[in-house]
């Protein structure tokens, strides 16, 4: 093979195009997991804010039942 030839075939196009759409692939999936990560870390805090909220708000202590927080009952005192 001439390098006049070699240099105008396109031998090895279809591989430098996969790995670039392999490269790209790979990015997206590591930047959704990375935000899937994020969005779980922001419900934990949210839920601990949310926690400590309820736990310190009026009306005494909260409690969680099963995923609902249940707060007890006003008391009689605070009624009248």
């Amino acid at each position: 093979m001439s390098p006049l030839t070699f240099r105008n075939s396109e031998r090895g196009t279809v591989t430098v195009l996969t790995v670039g759409v392999f490269l790209i692939l790979t990015l997206f999936v590591g930047m959704s997991t990375d935000f899937g990560i994020f969005l779980r870390y922001r419900r934990a805090m949210q839920n601990a804010c949310d926690s400590g909220a309820l736990a310190g708000g009026p009306g005494g202590l909260a409690y969680l039942v099963g995923f609902t927080w249940m707060l007890p009952p006003p008391s009689r005192a605070a009624a009248s």
